[in-house]
């Protein structure tokens, strides 16, 4: 199936997904904050894999690690842009539940065809990767928006543990002051997406 398809097909699943755990009373609300993403930060991630993909900021292999993945939205574009295997670790259960029940339909629709895995856990501890079953000195790429204090947990682990040329990419809103405590690891790559309201760091080990 065509990328652009499969695209259009993870954003619109996405959507009447929503819609139906909202029917059902699960309100996870407007922001991203909660786990579902707002329309425009489809506008976000497309672009950055685009430019990371085209530029070989990044490879399409694995495996990948959306720590901290809410509902999964950024694990399907990884598997769409070619990506294997892509785990999800998420702290709640409520959507862990949401991310599986998505996903699960994009899978049986044929839009997603790749391995992706969603567990319930802490993405700093190696219980969730055992889960997983990937170990974390395996993880090539590691996706993680925003949370300060478990990012410098989680960079610290791939200083001391993950083998050369091992990537973790931040994605959020940063400004020329605020940037993301990231120690250890070297800034590579910098990305402000079109519309200036996200930016995405590259830090490379």
């Amino acid at each position: 199936m065509d990328k652009l398809i499969r695209l259009f097909g993870i954003i619109e699943t996405y959507g009447i997904s929503r819609a139906k755990l909202e029917s059902r009373g699960i309100g996870f609300g407007p922001t991203e904050e909660n786990g579902f993403w707002t329309t425009s930060q489809w506008k976000h991630i497309i672009p950055f894999f685009e430019w990371a993909v085209k530029n070989d900021v990044i490879y399409p292999s694995g495996p990948v690690v959306d720590a901290g993945s809410g509902t999964g939205e950024p694990s399907t574009v990884f598997d769409a842009y070619g990506f294997s295997p892509v785990v999800n670790i998420e702290l709640s259960g409520e959507l862990i539940e949401a991310a599986n029940e998505t996903i699960g339909t994009l899978v049986s629709g044929g839009i997603v065809d790749g391995d992706i895995r969603t567990v319930q856990g802490d993405f700093t501890q190696d219980a969730a990767y055992e889960a997983a079953g990937v170990a974390f000195t395996d993880v090539m790429y590691f996706y993680h928006g925003i949370n300060q204090e478990p990012l410098k947990t989680l960079a610290e682990r791939i200083k001391e543990e993950s083998p050369e040329g091992t990537k973790l990419i931040v994605h959020g809103m940063f400004d020329d002051i605020f940037s993301p405590d990231v120690g250890g690891l070297t800034l590579e790559h910098k990305f402000r997406t079109p519309d200036l309201m996200a930016d995405f760091y590259v830090y490379g080990k």
